[in-house]
């Protein structure tokens, strides 16, 4: 009797009959066994395969919320797709091998892995490797963890998090990868996400911006409910003017500084070498800290506004450079900067490691974009919302009826799958948390050309090439 045979007789060797009846409601699997479809139909939405599947072959696709558990010695053949929800955990070994398709939402880990679902710690310290063979692609929302081997020529989709022992020439999102959060230490409720900046410096995925929050305990209370639901990247900035309120909150959250990443910018008026090392010094006494994560250029010096503006802008950048060679600063970069306003600053000592500008459905700055990412430049949004157009928008709220989510969290998500970091800004404790809700989904791709494709119908008209301050 062959093993698809013995499947058909009814899996006998996989679960034993106590487990058929609550299991049939939750099963489909549909293997193409021996280069032949064969659909093995068990009335249901889910099946646990356990002790002795040792092998399955050739072109094998899983539907979803398929659950691996507690095998061993699984061998999972090449063309094989995973759908939605695959769970393969406390395996033994895992082999998967070419050309596979891993879907969203979707673990894999080792044996004892202490990140495993429901709160399982089974058979700690027995950490046997899983193998994930070449040509790979991987879904957003996967989590991949430490002790995973993932061949070459492997794509992961935006949102995906990995072990930071991927290869070179693996891509993120679609472009070339700056390697994603080690995730050793995480748990469950941790949701946070982080991305590698081109200095090695890790930066959570999503932020929380300040923009236009009082300086007031409105603010403070902004910043400690931002913390509480998972946001560690505070983005701030000088001409906000609330930057006091900013530090209060941080203070108060109960989150030990190093655990959180703070950016602020410094201003126009503040622009030259002399004048920004004196901003930065007060940014940090009124943010209440000793260091930054992140210091920004908030605007460039501009041609209609300055001759000179090429040697303000690296005056400025001077500045920058010296208090990060001095480590006051753990990554340095700019806003609102265009190509032709990067150029020079790329030709000189240490590059920008980000730039933050207006990015939003109906504003895709492909050119900034497209030059940003040729020179290890992470670009952070800024408005991702844009206006409060945005949330009535016809077709941003269809497709966001497709997902059961707001329209903010689909232009959150539609961000993060471009590559760009967000940041969102809210007071209100219930729109703060929502806009961090942005993890458990993935945009397809229709939808996102759908997005793509949108003018720009609520964006704020700010351009540096034009702007009076």
């Amino acid at each position: 009797m062959t093993e698809l045979e013995k499947l058909k007789a009814g899996l006998e060797y996989c679960y034993d009959d106590e487990e058929v009846d609550a299991l049939k409601e939750r099963a489909i699997i549909w293997c193409q066994k021996f280069n032949a479809l064969d659909p093995l139909d068990f009335d249901g939405q889910r099946t646990v395969l356990k002790e002795n599947l040792g092998s399955m072959g050739e072109k094998v696709w899983i539907a979803k919320t398929f659950n691996c558990d507690n095998g061993k010695n699984i061998h999972i053949g090449n063309n094989f797709t995973g759908n939605y929800n695959l769970t393969i955990l406390d395996i033994r070994e895992v082999y998967i091998g070419d050309n596979v398709m891993i879907g969203p939402n979707t673990l894999i880990t080792t044996v004892g892995h202490p990140l495993t679902p429901m709160g399982r710690r089974k058979h700690i310290g027995i950490a046997t490797p899983v193998h994930i063979g070449n040509d790979v692609w991987i879904g957003g929302n996967v989590t991949i963890l430490p002790g995973v081997t993932i061949g070459n020529n492997v794509v992961v989709a935006a949102g995906a998090v990995v072990t930071k022992d991927i290869p070179d020439n693996t891509l993120v999102g679609g472009v070339p990868a700056k390697k994603i959060k080690d995730i050793e230490n995480d748990t469950e409720e941790n949701d946070m996400q982080t991305m590698e900046l081109s200095n090695g410096v890790n930066i959570p995925a999503v932020g929380y911006g300040t923009w236009q929050s009082p300086d007031s305990e409105v603010t403070v209370e902004g910043v400690k409910a931002a913390v509480a639901c998972g946001y560690r990247h505070i983005d701030a900035a000088a001409v906000y003017g609330n930057e006091q309120s900013v530090g209060k909150g941080i203070a108060e959250c109960g989150i030990p500084r190093e655990e959180l990443f703070i950016t602020s910018k410094v201003w126009n008026t503040e622009r030259g070498y002399e004048k920004t090392l004196a901003a930065f010094e007060k940014t940090i006494k009124d943010l209440g800290v000793s260091y930054l994560d992140l210091y920004l250029i908030h605007w460039p010096a501009a041609s209609h506004m300055f001759d000179n503006w090429e040697e303000i802008n690296l005056e400025t950048w001077r500045a920058m450079t010296e208090l990060y060679k001095a480590g006051k600063i753990k990554a340095i970069g700019v806003s609102n900067f265009k190509p032709h306003h990067l150029k020079a600053l790329i030709e000189i000592g240490v590059k920008p490691m980000v730039n933050q500008i207006e990015f939003h459905p109906g504003l895709l700055q492909e050119e900034t974009v497209s030059f940003c990412r040729e020179n290890g430049i992470l670009v952070e949004a800024w408005s991702p919302l844009g206006t409060g157009r945005m949330l009535t928008n016809p077709v941003l709220q269809e497709i966001a009826g497709h997902y059961e989510k707001s329209v903010a969290q689909v232009c959150i998500r539609w961000a993060m799958q471009h590559g760009v970091l967000p940041l969102p800004k809210s007071v209100t404790p219930s729109r703060i948390e929502e806009n961090f809700k942005v993890f458990d989904f993935e945009i397809n791709a229709d939808d996102m050309k759908k997005i793509d494709a949108l003018d720009n119908f609520g964006g704020s008209g700010l351009d540096p090439d034009e702007v009076d301050f």
